[in-house]
């Protein structure tokens, strides 16, 4: 793309995709240009579901940072000035290679066949004995796709061992880790701020005056001390009242009351 303006994003993502793949689910971050009037009123006119991550949050696109993982990697191999000239090879790549979840590679799930790669344009080809009609084919092409289920993405993330405080569900207001570069003796959260909903795994709090989205991850619950002024209820003492026995020679004595002065 030429820039990242809200209109070429569209037409990008239109003409790109949608005009050769269909209609996806959209997940973006938070982005100016993926939160612009032109774009939301392109999904909802293309009836495409999309959805937002949450600040300093990758685990929400998990998919998409792992393939930005493998495309860095790539680009290493061919570290020059020149580094844009080979990402379509780069990307002959990654939709030729096999995926370890699903056993198949990119082009396969997309196409139905593999790939042919450069240098296997010319290779020795023996026909076989008994040849397959297009009939036949096309019928072992339909058994195929009717008895296919599709194998669900892994999901490579670290809910298991991240710490969500109990006290989370019931906190009026909550403090949000601070992700970026601190100063030295900088607070590592900032806060507290109020909760003005919750959700399984993201809380919408006001800051400054503005709603916003936090995963809770970044979240840890505020503790406000009880104000003094406050009255307390008032439990009268039972033991107030003299404590009076009687002895087995039948003298009554009376005893005092612990932290009172006797009389």
């Amino acid at each position: 793309m030429s820039d990242q303006l809200a209109d070429t994003v569209a037409r990008t993502l239109y003409d790109g995709w949608i005009a050769r793949f269909s209609v996806p689910e959209i997940i973006t971050d938070r982005g100016a240009n993926f939160e612009s009037n032109l774009f939301q009123a392109l999904t909802k006119f293309l009836g495409s579901c999309k959805t937002r991550t949450t600040a300093f949050h990758p685990d929400s696109n998990g998919i998409v940072e792992r393939m930005h993982r493998q495309l860095k990697a790539s680009i290493k191999c061919h570290a020059s000035m020149h580094w844009s000239e080979v990402l379509s090879t780069i990307f002959l790549g990654m939709c030729a290679c096999l995926k370890d979840d699903v056993g198949v590679s990119l082009a396969e799930l997309i196409y139905g066949q593999c790939l042919c790669l450069p240098g296997e344009f010319f290779r020795d080809f023996s026909p076989p004995s008994h040849m397959v009609t297009e009939a036949d084919l096309v019928q072992k092409l339909r058994t195929f796709a009717r008895n296919f289920r599709p194998v669900r993405s892994m999901h490579h993330s670290s809910d298991d061992y991240s710490f969500v405080h109990p006290d989370l569900q019931s906190a009026s207001h909550v403090f949000i880790r601070h992700h970026s570069i601190r100063r030295p003796l900088e607070k590592p959260y900032q806060g507290p701020y109020k909760v003005l909903r919750r959700k399984e795994k993201f809380f919408c709090i006001e800051i400054n005056g503005k709603e916003a989205t936090v995963s809770i991850d970044r979240l840890k619950p505020a503790y406000f001390l009880v104000d003094p002024s406050t009255p307390h209820p008032f439990f009268p003492d039972h033991r107030s009242n003299p404590v009076s026995d009687v002895t087995r020679c039948g003298r009554r004595v009376t005893l005092s009351t612990p932290f009172q002065s006797s009389s």
